[in-house]
């Protein structure tokens, strides 16, 4: 039988290997946690249905069409990452934007910051985004694309998906250009790719201050050069003092709020909040 100083020694081994199991354990489950916009949620797995373009009319349409043209004001409605709230949130928001665009003839387009599908490897998330689309398929849709959609480049399956799904938005948008510029008046929109940037052509590099020749990197900075170059006057330091009305606001348990009530409903509640 052990004595006193032995205890005390075997006592401190066993709480040793305990806090080390224990951090080993912590260690596992942090390994398997997923956080909570990397659930798949309602996007398929699978490709059962080929990719199709979404059939939005191009903003230089709707551009054509405004009353007055753009000299007269226009607006736009812009939000991103809605791949994560697709359960039920994205859908409501987009019953909204529709509702709005009736009484509205100047709301102009929408735009979407980018991860619009969670995979783009799976064709049939593209069907479900065009469904989720599908009461705003009047608006104009102006992307600049995520990397979800695109795999962090590291999947030419998903940059093939993605330039069909998103044909129309330019007449160059394609697997190897995926930047674009929109000219809204007075407004100019520089789109940019920033997979390409960030990842590299095949995803396996990190951002760098120069980008390899030859590569797509390349090619669209030097784009960006080009189109900045078109309009110096913008690229003045300092800046420009203009009188401006800004609104930002926020509802308080959105979130829960929207998990307790349909489409037509959570609409009624945003057009009265936002009238």
């Amino acid at each position: 039988m052990p004595g006193p100083g032995q205890s005390r020694r075997i006592g401190r081994a066993v709480a040793r290997n305990a806090g080390a199991a224990g951090l080993i354990a912590l260690a596992l489950s942090l390994c398997a946690f997923t956080w909570p916009w990397d659930v798949n949620g309602p996007w398929p797995s699978s490709s059962e249905r080929p990719v199709a373009p979404l059939s939005h009319p191009s903003v230089e349409t709707a551009l054509a069409g405004l009353p007055g043209g753009p000299s007269g004001g226009f607006r736009f409605v812009a939000f991103g990452d809605q791949r994560a709230v697709a359960d039920g949130e994205w859908q409501a928001l987009m019953a909204a934007i529709a509702a709005r665009a009736e009484g509205d003839a100047r709301l102009l387009f929408m735009l979407d910051t980018g991860d619009i599908v969670n995979d783009g490897r799976h064709a049939d998330q593209f069907a479900l985004l065009a469904d989720i689309l599908a009461p705003a398929a009047d608006l104009p849709y102006v992307v600049s694309v995520g990397n979800h959609e695109l795999k962090d480049n590291r999947s030419a399956v998903a940059r093939q998906n993605t330039a069909v799904c998103l044909a129309g938005l330019d007449a160059d948008f394609g697997v190897g250009r995926m930047y674009y510029a929109k000219q809204l008046g007075r407004l100019r929109l520089l789109v940019l790719d920033s997979n390409d940037l960030v990842y590299g052509d095949d995803g396996s590099a990190k951002a760098v201050a120069t980008p390899a020749p030859g590569s797509r990197a390349e090619a669209q900075w030097r784009w960006l050069v080009d189109q900045l170059a078109r309009n110096p006057e913008s690229l003045t330091l300092g800046g420009e003092e203009r009188e401006l009305t800004l609104l930002f606001c926020d509802i308080r348990g959105f979130t829960s709020l929207s998990e307790g009530l349909g489409p037509a409903d959570l609409t009624t509640l945003l057009n009265n909040f936002l009238t």
